[in-house]
């Protein structure tokens, strides 16, 4: 209904103001999208088993911008490369090379 069409134009106003996000890792890359000013706090979005990182996109209409908010697609999701033989718990180590990678501070 409205609602829907409503979130719907909210979502497609902020991916109008989306950057895309390249990342080159040790396994080839990792692909995604940021929004809000670049010189504000980061927050890196992690999604879920076998989700991408659009999947933030309703939520993220609802977020003050007042945040730099970068939603990637982990290895083997989205457009990000898929690295051989990685388990979930690989995860963890995997965000700490895109944070490198990203230039962020430890969080």
């Amino acid at each position: 209904g409205m609602a829907n069409a409503s979130l719907l134009s909210q979502c497609r106003a902020l991916l109008a103001t989306a950057r895309m996000v390249k990342l080159t890792v040790p396994w080839g890359v990792v692909q995604g999208i940021e929004v809000g000013p670049q010189d504000a706090p980061p927050v890196l979005m992690v999604h879920g088993w076998l989700d991408n990182c659009y999947s933030f996109v309703p939520l993220l209409t609802e977020l003050p911008m007042n945040r730099r908010y970068i939603a990637l697609d982990l290895p083997g999701h989205g457009h990000s490369s898929h690295k051989p033989k990685s388990i979930i718990l690989d995860w963890v180590l995997e965000v700490e090379q895109i944070r490198k990678a990203l230039g962020l501070e430890k969080m």
